[in-house]
């Protein structure tokens, strides 16, 4: 089935709106969805308003094309065109499988590719999202794969959190005995 006929899909403001909103609001980003992603974020989710975040919320950034489940780090920003929100019933499809799908399977790689517009640079496009094709299956195996794809994206960053810390430990080291620095 579509993803229309799966899910409300919302566009973020245009640059116009967003330049009169953000004055006092945050935007939601490029970085924060990819901070979002790797937050793994499963807590209670609650139905937001059109032109904002709320935790839980399965977010896609158009020119990345990738999502992300939104933490509560970044709840309340407003979304720009370049962010799309997808609502759906949680009862039968589970926010990190449905990342999952838009961020490996290949058959959404194949899609995408294949939909893109325009003759330079190549875009994705809000039509092109909703006209994608997936199939759900059951919402336990969709829990299971959805754990284990969010599990390893938290895995992921604290691994590379720790190689950083180290790396600069040891360059501190390094430093200090010698006489160069």
């Amino acid at each position: 089935m579509k993803l229309k006929e799966i899910s409300d899909i919302t566009v973020g403001l245009n640059s116009q709106r967003l330049k009169t909103a953000a004055k006092d609001n945050t935007v939601y980003t490029a970085n924060d969805l990819t901070n979002d992603l790797s937050a793994g974020y499963r807590g209670k989710y609650v139905l937001s308003d059109r032109g904002r975040v709320n935790a839980g919320d399965v977010v896609f950034h158009l020119m990345s094309a990738t999502s992300a489940v939104v933490s509560n780090a970044n709840a309340g920003k407003l979304m720009s065109q370049n962010i799309l929100k997808f609502q759906f019933d949680r009862s039968k499809i589970d926010a990190w499988y449905f990342c999952y799908v838009l961020n490996e399977a290949q058959s959404i790689k194949h899609q995408l590719h294949n939909m893109k517009e325009g003759t330079v640079t190549k875009l994705i496009t809000p039509a092109t999202i909703k006209n994608l094709h997936i199939d759900l299956p059951d919402i336990e195996l969709q829990k299971q794969i959805g754990s284990i794809y969010s599990t390893m994206l938290v895995t992921n960053r604290i691994r590379e959190e720790y190689i950083r810390k180290e790396s600069a430990a040891i360059l501190e080291v390094l430093k200090k005995e010698d006489n160069n620095n």
